[in-house]
C-alpha cells in the first residue's frame, strides 16, 4: 500500500494536498464516530442497527488492510479495527433482540460470524490478486459500504423502529463514506498517474448506489422517528388526562 504515501505525490497534487487531508480526516473521524455512537446506542436501546453479515465483511476488510496491506504512516485502520471489536460485541449481544427468527440458536452466532469473516477475508485477498492492493482497497470498501447500507435500510423497514440507531450514526457514516469517495475522485483528478483507475463508470455507479441507499435510509429514518415522537406525545398526553 505504498501507493497511499502522499509524500511521493507530484507537485500539482502537493499544492492542493490540504483539501485531500481534510477529506481524509473527515473519513477517519466519520467512521470512528459511527462506531462509538453505535456502541452507545446499542447499550441504551438494547438493540444494534448494524447487520451481522455486512459487519463481518467490513471487519475482514479492516483485518486485511490493517495487517497485511497497511497504508504507510496511517494508524486509522488499526483504530477502526479496535473500535469495531466493540461494535461486533454489541451486534452479537443484542442480535437475539432483533433476529429471534434466526434459523440457528444465537449461541452459534459468534462461530458463524468467525467463519463469515474468514470467507470475506478470502474474497478481499482474491480481489487484491486480481486488481492489486490499491484498487482492491477501495472496491472492497465500497462493497462493504453498499452491503451495510442495503441491509440497514431493509432492517429499518422490517423493524419499523429506530431502536439501536440514531441521526448521529447515519450522518457520521454518510460523512465518512462521502469523504472517502470525494477524496478518491479528487486524487484521480490531481494525481492521475497513479489514481486514474478510479475515474470510471463502475466507481461512479458505486457512489450513486451509496447515495440512493443511504439517502433512502435517511428519509425512512426521519419518517419512523417522526411517527415515534408523535406516539410518545400522544401517550404523554393520555397519561396527563
Amino acid at each position: 500500500m505504498d501507493s497511499l504515501d502522499f509524500t511521493k505525490a507530484p507537485p500539482e497534487f502537493q499544492e492542493v494536498k490540504w483539501a485531500s487531508d481534510i477529506l481524509l480526516v473527515s473519513l477517519a473521524s466519520g467512521w470512528l464516530v459511527c462506531y462509538f455512537a453505535t456502541i452507545r446506542s446499542a447499550f441504551r436501546d438494547k438493540a444494534c442497527w448494524m447487520p451481522l453479515l455486512p459487519l463481518s465483511c467490513n471487519f475482514a476488510w479492516e483485518l486485511v488492510f490493517s495487517i497485511l496491506y497497511a497504508p504507510p504512516g496511517s494508524p486509522i485502520l488499526a483504530f477502526w479495527l479496535l473500535v469495531n471489536l466493540g461494535v461486533i460485541y454489541v451486534a452479537l449481544r443484542f442480535a437475539s433482540n432483533k433476529e429471534s427468527h434466526f434459523l440457528v440458536g444465537n449461541h452459534y452466532l459468534p462461530v458463524l460470524f468467525i467463519f463469515a469473516v474468514g470467507f470475506w477475508a478470502w474474497g478481499h485477498l482474491a480481489l487484491i490478486e486480481q486488481l492489486k492492493p490499491l484498487p482492491a482497497f477501495y472496491y472492497g470498501g465500497m462493497v462493504c459500504q453498499l452491503m451495510t447500507s442495503a441491509a440497514a435500510l431493509k432492517g429499518l423497514v422490517d423493524q419499523g423502529s429506530t431502536l439501536g440507531a440514531s441521526w448521529i450514526i447515519w450522518l457520521s457514516r454518510v460523512i465518512g463514506t462521502s469523504s472517502a469517495l470525494a477524496g478518491l475522485f479528487f486524487r484521480a483528478y490531481y494525481w492521475s498517474s497513479l489514481w486514474a483507475w478510479a475515474n470510471n463508470e463502475l466507481m461512479r455507479w458505486l457512489a450513486a448506489a451509496f447515495v440512493i441507499l443511504d439517502g433512502a435510509y435517511g428519509v425512512r429514518f426521519w419518517y419512523i422517528r417522526k411517527s415515534e415522537n408523535q406516539l410518545k406525545l400522544k401517550n404523554a398526553h393520555q397519561k396527563r388526562n
